[in-house]
């Protein structure tokens, strides 16, 4: 037994560009949900930081910073912060170089990594964020439901 279907010039133009789209969103989608998860991963670092007792100035905590190709658009992601004495830093990553489709999360901090070596907070947060649950679970919604064929984005 076998079926064979045959499409119009019209209909497979069509079905190319629904493909097209599906292509394009999913990077869009895979991309919003990685940026998702440096947020969260940021989150227990901060939440770890506290916990264990790292709190003096509030520098470190707050100086923790999601870098992307877009930072202004993550939520508390501003570039400048401050600790709880009022004095003002940069949590810029100078040294850390991501493309379209990449993303860091750090601080620099002089003494961030001797608390991370002593510590671990980025490092614990992030073993402890399930990365692969977390995109699977932003991205779902998008293609189960046909999001992304429907508008072409995410």
């Amino acid at each position: 037994m076998s079926v064979e279907i045959k499409l119009d010039q019209g209909s497979l133009k069509n079905l190319n560009r629904q493909f097209d789209k599906l292509k394009v969103g999913v990077d869009r989608s895979a991309y919003s949900a990685l940026i998702k998860v440096l947020v969260k991963i940021r989150s227990e670092a901060q939440l770890r930081l506290k916990g264990r007792g790292h709190i003096v100035t509030s520098r470190l905590i707050n100086s923790i910073y999601v870098k992307a190709k877009n930072p202004e658009n993550i939520p508390d992601n501003s570039l400048i912060y401050s600790d709880n004495e009022g004095q003002t830093f940069n949590r810029e990553l100078r040294s850390v170089r991501v493309s379209d489709v990449e993303g860091a999360v750090g601080t620099n901090v002089e003494y961030g990594e001797k608390i991370e070596f002593m510590d671990s907070y980025i490092y614990w947060a992030m073993k402890n964020v399930d990365v692969t649950r977390a995109l699977a679970d932003d991205m779902k919604d998008d293609v189960k439901f046909g999001k992304v064929l429907r508008t072409g984005t995410p």
